[in-house]
Order: C-alpha cells, then sequence, then structure tokens
C-alpha cells in the first residue's frame, strides 16, 4: 500500500493507524533503495523535508504491489514522477493538505522546536513549493480511479468514514474499529486543527 502525502498533513498518524490493522511499515533501512532528489524544484521544501525522494527502485515497487506493506512517503509531483506512476497505475492513497495550514503548522512548529530543523528558508518561496505540490497533485489525481484522494480537513471531521474510504479502496476489510486517540492523531505536536479548506 502507497500512501503519497504533503509534508505536514498528519500523514505520521495515518500511517500508524493503518498499520494498526497487520500492515508492516516498510522500514527505515530501506530508504538507501531510494536517492534523494537534487531537483529544480521545489527548493525551499527539500532543505526541511529530507525524506523527498526519487522513485527508481524495483525493490520498493514490488514491496508497494503487496498488501501485507504500507509505504508513506513525500513524493514530489515532478512529470518524471507522474509518468512513472500513471504508467504503473498502482493504487495508492493520496493525502493533501490546504498549503497554508501546512506553512502556519510549520511557523508555529519553529516557534516551538526551534533545534529540530534548520530554518534557514525563505516563507514565500516555501509557501509557493507547498502550493506547487498541492495543485499538482490534486490536478493529477482528477478522474483516476487508482488514486484516493483524502484531505487532511476530511480526516479530521470524520476519521472512521476516512478509515473505511481507504480499505474499500483496497477491497479490505477493516480488522479494527478506530477510535480518534489525541495521542496518536497529533503525533506531530499539533495541538489546534486548524480549519482548512481543499
Amino acid at each position: 500500500m502507497l500512501l503519497i502525502a504533503q509534508p505536514k498533513s498528519s500523514s505520521t498518524g495515518l500511517q500508524y493507524n493503518i498499520g494498526k490493522n497487520g500492515f508492516k511499515r516498510i522500514a527505515e533501512k530501506d530508504r538507501k533503495e531510494l536517492y534523494n532528489v537534487n531537483c529544480n524544484e521545489f527548493l525551499e521544501m527539500q532543505k526541511i523535508f529530507t525524506t523527498i525522494y526519487d522513485l527508481d527502485s524495483k525493490k520498493i515497487w514490488k514491496m508497494l504491489y503487496n498488501r501485507n506493506y504500507i509505504y508513506k512517503k513525500h513524493i514530489l509531483p515532478t512529470q518524471r514522477h507522474l509518468n512513472i506512476i500513471d504508467n504503473l497505475k498502482i493504487k495508492f492513497v493520496l493525502l493533501l493538505r490546504d498549503p497554508e495550514s501546512c506553512i502556519q503548522y510549520l511557523i508555529s512548529h519553529k516557534k516551538n522546536h526551534k533545534k529540530i530543523y534548520s530554518w534557514d528558508y525563505d516563507i514565500n518561496k516555501l509557501r509557493y513549493d507547498f502550493n506547487k505540490f498541492y495543485k499538482e497533485w490534486k490536478t493529477f489525481s482528477e478522474n483516476k480511479e487508482y488514486i484516493l484522494t483524502i484531505y487532511y480537513k476530511d480526516f479530521i471531521k470524520d476519521y472512521q468514514g476516512t478509515m473505511n474510504k481507504i480499505f474499500s479502496h483496497y477491497g479490505l476489510r477493516q480488522r479494527i474499529n478506530y477510535i480518534m486517540e489525541k495521542d496518536i492523531y497529533y503525533m506531530e505536536g499539533e495541538k489546534n486543527v486548524i480549519n482548512s479548506s481543499t
């Protein structure tokens, strides 16, 4: 199972909860199968999110066809990546969040966790990157049956319904019923839900 997510969209929490149904998260050591993108686009985003990867690993793609695994990545919507995905037509979940909401989260996070990231970025360029990421993935996903697009605000409002959609997309039954837990929900330290639009 592949989860492509916008950074700061609660994707880690979503991955964690899907995993509670018996899925294995692909181990961190398997990152060596991928290599960091050196792309002229999304330069500010890459300063902060070092897990934005290129797609070249046959090993990883074989795992994605195995229903026992769940793999979450912030994959850049470059034309090369979109072509690879469109050719494979592998089912996946796309998690998006309003770009400005992501930016506001980062600004808040910066104030509270100054030592976590290097904050030498241009906020306007980063805002451009987030908007580009959001718009290009949203446009690409339209009218594609193999992509299930989930929005952060819907995940917040209807947690169980979101999980139902995900498992239905893969033709799987849920083994457990989901109950929203704040400790899981706010895994990245977010204390306030920011209302956002798609």
